[in-house]
């Protein structure tokens, strides 16, 4: 006679062991809630500007030109030849529509960065900065109109915040001033308006553009922030690596 078998039936769960799965389960999913925190607490404090622009940064050394002082960059065969056709500013302040301000002498030099100057978002800073690098700064007057472009926490790549203490010109053309909108200053002080400028320059002496340059280009973020005593460069951030 074959034997008949019985399956014995798994017992219930008893009251405790459901109430210790329970806690077992809350227990993982505090834990699991309590890891994603930190990683978004963690992913909040990270500066991904400054990790973005240490990408482009380079710490080879570049042997810039040795600076000419006394020059008139007006007199410079090398400048104007090599410069002839790409004298001049464009102003992007749209995204769509570029203004672009010719020059090829000292008198048009000084409209087109005038013109450039004239608007908004604090482009007039930029073009006395760049107008004051085309044309040298030696002169304790020069020397003085210089420094009021800046504001006293002015820093370059967020962390040097020397300014040089005179220069010769600097044979600069090519230039692109283009807007980028609002943005917080590295020290959240303040909302400043960001343009992306780009330059090319000639025998580039290193004297002034030194954070974002090669010998004969470069590119830099500008945070210009506007204060009782008109619009201040508060921040640069050179873009392009350095060769």
């Amino acid at each position: 006679m074959e034997e008949k078998r019985f399956e014995q039936e798994p017992a219930e769960e008893t009251g405790a062991v459901k109430r210790g799965r329970s806690k077992k389960g809350a227990v993982i999913l505090i834990a699991v809630v309590l890891c994603l925190l930190v990683v978004v607490c963690a992913l909040a404090a990270v500066d991904f500007d400054a990790i973005k622009d240490k990408m482009f940064e380079d710490t080879g050394k570049v042997e810039y030109y040795q600076p000419v002082y006394g020059e008139n960059v007006w007199e410079n065969e090398e400048y104007l030849a090599h410069a002839y056709a790409a004298m001049k500013i464009g102003v992007c302040e749209d995204g769509f529509f570029t203004a672009e301000y010719p020059f090829g002498d000292a008198d048009s030099a000084q409209e087109a960065f005038e013109k450039a100057g004239e608007h908004q978002n604090g482009a007039s800073v930029l073009a006395k900065y760049f107008y004051s690098l085309l044309c040298g700064c030696d002169t304790p007057a020069q020397k003085t109109r210089f420094k009021e472009l800046f504001c006293k926490e002015f820093r370059i790549n967020r962390g040097k915040s020397q300014l040089p203490g005179g220069f010769t010109c600097q044979k600069i053309y090519d230039l692109q001033f283009v807007y980028q909108g609002e943005e917080a200053s590295y020290d959240g002080t303040a909302t400043c308006q960001v343009w992306m400028v780009s330059y090319r320059i000639v025998r580039n002496d290193g004297t002034v553009l030194n954070y974002s340059s090669g010998l004969d280009n470069g590119q830099a973020r500008f945070f210009v922030e506007e204060t009782a005593e008109g619009f201040r460069i508060k921040e640069i951030i050179g873009i392009y690596r350095v060769n």
